[in-house]
């Protein structure tokens, strides 16, 4: 092959590989604007201008906002992936589900605030998690790193093919279908380590929940706070009942109410492995007892459309 042929290749290989850079850039960009998936820190200004979230939101924020100002629920469940998997809200279509993995407190408060300006949500059920949600920052490199990462394609092709399927009411598909669990195991303790700090997380939870109940107006609509169902081998039902005081204590505002799952359950309810997809991650036939329990106790009659029965099933 001659020396012009060689660097004809070259140059067309070198045009191809930027052509795919920019596509996977791209790609990543609108999928998720701001080159992140992290909770932004909660001082950092939140996009919402009007009422259609623009390209500056992630395509889950896009979906989630266009979902809520669409919806035409009295009931709002605002969450994590744990309500993704395990709130079934089939039986209740006065209920519209939102949640995100990892969501923090500054998405849960852009999303209530989205909530109260439709007028129509009276409801608004938003998790807390047993971490240090308040002060989560952005990955130290450039967004434009992050971009135009292979790993970052990866995850925004497994976004864009569940971001429609958010809000379904069943909400994840693999609740019923994934492998049985095979209880808690060190790796777990390891990954779920917020869970083993215990007490030390209460300040922190503490200061979100003031952050979140200073920041939201006070339009009529009631707000319950509410913390999830955890496997009793990796933090103990005392343990969150300590926990959850804690918290009360150091709360500042206390306009909402704040829900744990052990006002619900007892230790042994939990105990079998079937009823969770992992440490954190219940199944169905968890939360809807404790659906039924907040639906129960803070929206009213016209809201509680079907009952769950008592297993939950």
């Amino acid at each position: 092959m001659s020396t012009t042929g060689r660097a004809g290749y070259l140059v067309l290989a070198l045009v191809l590989a930027a052509c795919s850079l920019l596509a996977i850039t791209l790609f990543n960009v609108y999928v998720n604007a701001r080159g992140m998936y992290q909770e932004p820190p909660v001082d950092a200004p939140l996009p919402l201008t009007g009422s259609r979230p623009g390209l500056d939101f992630s395509l889950e924020e896009r979906v989630i906002l266009q979902r809520i100002g669409e919806g035409r629920a009295s009931a709002l469940l605002i969450g994590t992936s744990h309500v993704m998997r395990g709130f079934d809200t089939c039986r209740h279509p006065a209920v519209l589900k939102t949640a995100m993995s990892g969501l923090g407190p500054n998405r849960a408060l852009l999303f209530a605030r989205a909530a109260m300006a439709q007028g129509q949500y009276q409801t608004l059920f938003i998790e807390i998690t047993g971490k240090d949600d308040s002060r989560q920052v952005a990955p130290s490199e450039q967004a434009w790193v992050r971009h135009t990462s292979l790993r970052r394609f990866w995850r925004s092709l497994t976004v864009l093919r569940t971001s429609q399927s958010l809000l379904a009411c069943q909400g994840n598909t693999d609740s019923g279908n994934a492998p049985g669990f095979r209880g808690v195991r060190d790796i777990d303790r390891l990954r779920y380590s917020q869970y083993q700090d215990g007490l030390a997380n209460a300040p922190a939870i503490a200061r979100t929940l003031d952050m979140i109940e200073a920041a939201l107006p006070d339009n009529g609509e009631r707000v319950v706070f509410f913390f999830a169902p955890v496997h009793p081998d990796l933090f103990s039902m005392d343990d969150a009942d300590r926990l959850m005081e804690a918290v009360e204590r150091l709360r500042q505002h206390r306009r909402f109410p704040l829900e744990s799952y052990t006002s619900v359950y007892r230790w042994e309810d939990l105990l079998d492995d079937a009823l969770w997809v992992d440490a954190t991650h219940f199944r169905p036939a968890v939360g809807g007892r404790f659906l039924e329990h907040l639906l129960g106790r803070y929206a009213p009659a016209h809201e509680r459309t079907l009952q769950v029965p008592a297993s939950g099933q």
